[in-house]
C-alpha cells in the first residue's frame, strides 16, 4: 500500500510541483517586465525561474528539517529518521512536488540563451545567483524547523 501510495503521491505531487512552478513563475514574470518595461529598461525573463527555484530550496530546507521534527513530536520519543509513513511523506513532497517545481534545466538553458546571446556575464551570474541564493534559502529552511524545534523545547 505505502509503494502505491508513493507512485501515485510522487506523480500527483510532481504534476501540482509543475503547475505551481508555471504560475509562480508567470506571475513574476509578468510582474518583473512589467516593471522593467515601464523603467526603459531590457527585459530578463529567467527571473521567475530564480525565483521559483530560490522558493524550492527553502521549502526543501524546510521540509527536511520539519519532517524528523513532526516524527519526534508524534512519537514521541528522540526518532529522527524517517521510518514508514514519514519517508513516504518525504519522498513524495521532495522528489514529487519540489521536484516538479523546481527545474535545473531551465535555469541552465536561461543561462545558455544569454551566453548565446554574447551576455556571458549576465549568463554566468545567472548560475551564480541562482545556486547562492539556493543555498542561502536552504540553510533559512533549515534554521527555521531549527528555530521551531528550539520554540517547542524538542532540540
Amino acid at each position: 500500500m505505502i509503494v502505491l501510495f508513493s507512485v501515485l503521491g510522487t506523480a500527483l505531487g510532481g504534476a501540482l510541483g509543475a503547475l505551481s512552478r508555471w504560475k509562480l513563475d508567470l506571475a513574476v514574470k509578468t510582474r518583473w517586465i512589467e516593471k522593467r518595461a515601464l523603467a526603459g529598461k531590457p527585459l530578463r525573463p529567467y527571473v521567475g525561474i530564480v525565483v521559483v527555484n530560490t522558493v524550492g530550496c527553502f521549502l526543501l530546507g524546510f521540509l527536511t528539517g520539519i519532517l524528523p521534527l513532526l516524527a519526534v513530536l508524534v512519537a514521541g520519543g528522540s526518532q529522527v529518521d524517517y521510518p514508514g509513513i514519514t519517508g513516504t511523506v518525504r519522498f513524495v513532497l521532495s522528489t514529487g512536488f519540489l521536484g516538479g517545481f523546481t527545474t535545473f534545466s531551465t535555469a541552465v538553458l536561461d543561462a545558455w540563451t544569454e551566453v548565446w546571446a554574447h551576455r556571458v556575464r549576465a549568463g554566468m551570474s545567472l548560475i551564480v545567483v541562482g545556486w547562492v541564493s539556493g543555498l542561502v534559502a536552504y540553510l533559512l529552511g533549515l534554521g527555521l524547523t531549527a528555530l521551531v524545534s528550539y520554540l517547542l523545547g524538542i532540540g
